[in-house]
């Protein structure tokens, strides 16, 4: 399992089963290595604060477990993650 599909694994709980969670690669290096708007495509429908629930997310990353420098909420609700 690659490290895209196990970032989604800790998704899945906070955005549910249905959602096609896509990872990219950011256009600026200041963004992370990996970014996804998962949170945004989900916020509304689950009637939550787009930001708010990225931010659930990121602290769901255990940051040593998947070999990360950091993961952060960057504008209204992108879940960016550094190698």
């Amino acid at each position: 399992m690659n490290l895209k599909e196990r970032l989604t694994g800790v998704l899945q709980p906070f955005i549910g089963p249905d959602v096609d969670i896509r990872w990219s690669v950011p256009k600026h290096v200041a963004q992370g290595d990996l970014s996804t708007n998962a949170a945004m495509i989900v916020a509304k429908r689950a009637g939550q604060n787009p930001r708010e629930l990225a931010q659930k997310i990121v602290d769901a990353i255990d940051l040593d477990t998947f070999g990360l420098e950091k993961a952060e909420v960057a504008g209204p609700g992108f879940v960016n993650v550094w190698i």
